[in-house]
Formats: C-alpha cells, sequence, structure tokens
C-alpha cells in the first residue's frame, strides 16, 4: 500500500539540536515508520512548527524537499503544506496523520475528495472544556469534527475512543518498543539495595511532573538515595536550581538516545511522575512506560489512563508530591528486587514489540 505521512518528524539525530521538538513523539513516529514500511512505501510530508537555527532548516531541506516550515507570517507556511498534501494525497493509496494538528487538519477531508483512506494516530486529545481561551475550545472542537472524518484511528489510550463514532474503526496500541531497544536489557543485574539510583527521562514541564518529583525526592532525608534526570523543557532551571541544593540529584542534561539506554541501565527505580490532575494528560498513555518495562526494572508512576492491566508490574501512586514521596520511602523500605520480577516486567514488555504492532495496523487498514 501507498502510503503519505503528515507529520512534524526529523532524523534522530535532529532531537537534541531541536530545542522544541518532542523527543518522545519523533522517536514514536520513527518506531512507527521503520516498521510501517517493510509493508508499505511511504512518503514523508514533515512540517516543522518550532523553531529552528537557519543551519539546521538547510541541511533538513538538503535531505528532503518535503520538509516544510513555519513562517514569519504563520499562515504562509501552512498554506504551502497545504497545497502539498492536496498534490500528495491523490497520488497514494491511503493518508496517516499524527494527532490531529492544525496544519493538516484538511487531510481526512482531502482523502475522502479523492476516494483514499485515512488514518489517524491519536496520541492525545483534550475536549474545548478543558481551555478557558476562546479560541482554543474553537480549535479542539474543529479538531474533534476532523477526528471523526478519518476512516481507521489509532489510539495510544483506550480512552481516547470515546472521541470516535461508530463506523470508525479503531485500534489501541498503547505504544511499542524496538527488538533492539528490548535485547538491550537482556541480562538481569541484581540491585545494590544500599545505595537507590531512581531515574526519570523525559520531557522537563509540570505536564510530566517533574517539579513534582524534585519536591518529593528533597522531602525524602536518606543519604544512599539518587535521583538522575534527563530531558529538555521549560523546567530545565529548576532542575538545575536543585541540583545545587541537594548533591544525591543529578541532571544528566538532554542525552542520545544511546546515552538514554545507558542511563536506564545504571538506574534501580524508573520514575515515571506525570500529573493526572491536568485534563491534558486525560487521554494520554506515557510512551516511556513500555521502555521502563523491557528494562526489568522497578518501576514507580501515576496513574495513567489504563493503569490497572499494569498493577502487577508498576508500584501506582497518586500525583500529589506526597503520594509520590510515599512511593519513594516504600521503595527505599522494599526487598531486593528479583529475577522472577526482572521477567515478569519484560514478558508484558514482550507483548508491545513494534512489529506485533504494526501488524495490527497493517490488518485494521487492509481489511
Amino acid at each position: 500500500m501507498k502510503c503519505l505521512l503528515c507529520c512534524t518528524l526529523v532524523p534522530a539525530e535532529y532531537e537534541i539540536r531541536i530545542k522544541d521538538i518532542s523527543n518522545a513523539a519523533n522517536r514514536f513516529i520513527n518506531n512507527f515508520l521503520n516498521y510501517f514500511e517493510r509493508k508499505n512505501e511511504t512518503e514523508i510530508l514533515s512540517y516543522i512548527g518550532v523553531n529552528v537555527t537557519q543551519k539546521v532548516r538547510t541541511e533538513l531541506q538538503e535531505l528532503s524537499p518535503n520538509y516544510y516550515f513555519k513562517t514569519k507570517l504563520k499562515i504562509g507556511g501552512v498554506l504551502r503544506y497545504w497545497g502539498a498534501i492536496i498534490r500528495k494525497i491523490q497520488t497514494v493509496d491511503c493518508v496517516i496523520t499524527y494527532n490531529v494538528e492544525y496544519t493538516w487538519l484538511i487531510a481526512p477531508f482531502v482523502a475522502r475528495l479523492f476516494k483514499k483512506k485515512s488514518l489517524l494516530i491519536l496520541a492525545d486529545y483534550s475536549p474545548s472544556n478543558s481551555f478557558n481561551e476562546i479560541s482554543r475550545k474553537i480549535l479542539a472542537r474543529i479538531q474533534k469534527l476532523c477526528l471523526r472524518r478519518y476512516d481507521y484511528v489509532i489510539g495510544l489510550s483506550e480512552k481516547t475512543r470515546k472521541y470516535t463514532v461508530h463506523k470508525q474503526k479503531f485500534l489501541c496500541i498503547e505504544g511499542g518498543i524496538t527488538a533492539d531497544f528490548y535485547n538491550y536489557y537482556n541480562n538481569y543485574k541484581k540491585l545494590d539495595m544500599n545505595r537507590l539510583c531512581f531515574m526519570y527521562a523525559g520531557i522537563l514541564e509540570s505536564v510530566t511532573g517533574v517539579d513534582r518529583l524534585l519536591e518529593a525526592f528533597s522531602n525524602v532525608n536518606h543519604p544512599n538515595i539518587r535521583l538522575f534526570i534527563s530531558g529538555k523543557g521549560s523546567l530545565e532551571s529548576l532542575v538545575e536550581q536543585a541540583t545545587d541544593g541537594d548533591e544525591r540529584i543529578v541532571y544528566l542534561g538532554c542525552p542520545s538516545y544511546e546515552e538514554y539506554m545507558a542511563n536506564l541501565e545504571r538506574a534501580d527505580v524508573l520514575v515515571n511522575p506525570r500529573n493526572m490532575e491536568l485534563a491534558e494528560n486525560a487521554n494520554n498513555f506515557p510512551s516511556k512506560i513500555m521502555e521502563y518495562l523491557a528494562t526489568g526494572k522497578r518501576i514507580v508512576s501515576t496513574k495513567f489512563p489504563g493503569w490497572e492491566k499494569f498493577s502487577p508490574c508498576i508500584t501506582f501512586c497518586g500525583s500529589d508530591a506526597k503520594d509520590i514521596e510515599t512511593a519513594i520511602r516504600q521503595m527505599i523500605k522494599a526487598d531486593s528486587w528479583s529475577v522472577e520480577s526482572y521477567k515478569r516486567n519484560r514478558l508484558v514488555a514482550q507483548e508491545y514489540l513494534w512489529n506485533e504492532q504494526i501488524q495490527k495496523v497493517n490488518r485494521l487498514i487492509s481489511g
């Protein structure tokens, strides 16, 4: 099947160089594409709506003419992108988009016009009642209208099903893991319970709960624990301030993917403190959970959508700093992590290998 993918996507080596791009989203799309293209021919139209240096812009344009960038008059860049969508859809069998962004809102409508299939990967969506600004409420309603025009919807959380209509085919895949990533952690390592290293890796924003994690950790007065944090975002300065005041906290900056994998290996407890009190997290599934499970390590997490089925593998807590603090203390008092627990988490992660996930996607759109 010949497909057109509309998204914001750059090669993995550019994740560090582009400050405002979502590493998790970029990684998800790259992984999806790597496996999807084994049975499908895919052309990518990538719209970069964040700030990039002229050097990066030139390099990306040299890699492909299908990179589009925002202009000073934002609508100008969007209209150019829309024109490309209209031209390209006529030459493919199916159009795929990642989320319902205004940049490619026309995609399902144009697909219907030319009698092509349309597939939406819905990583997150916030309804209009989540916003106070009139403009955001209007955009959310337009996005919902657009969402319901796709033939197929892949949700990363089962909760996103409620935004679809009965005639749409829905599939929940909750992210995936590459075989290389999974195999990297195929050896069990007994933890040193005399010194526990906690680790958070991801976006440094209040939405991911990094601020609450720092508060929780600072309230645990224990000399033999460490907290490693890596990532980028508006709370970088807050993390750096925390390292100045507490030598147990270490900021690792924004590592490469290979460094990220090595960092996970050296940690004992992996933490997902996402603030589930915020409306924008109501339909999100944190992609890092799958990678955390693949390591076979202990995991502490707030209660993301669908958390119940992972309860045998993860220590869950509330989103408040006090709740996270309690979970940290629980990890300190817990008995040593066993090889049986390691195997259990790895066995669950094995169900989410990308090869298996993409087979489900291919069956969905070819059926």
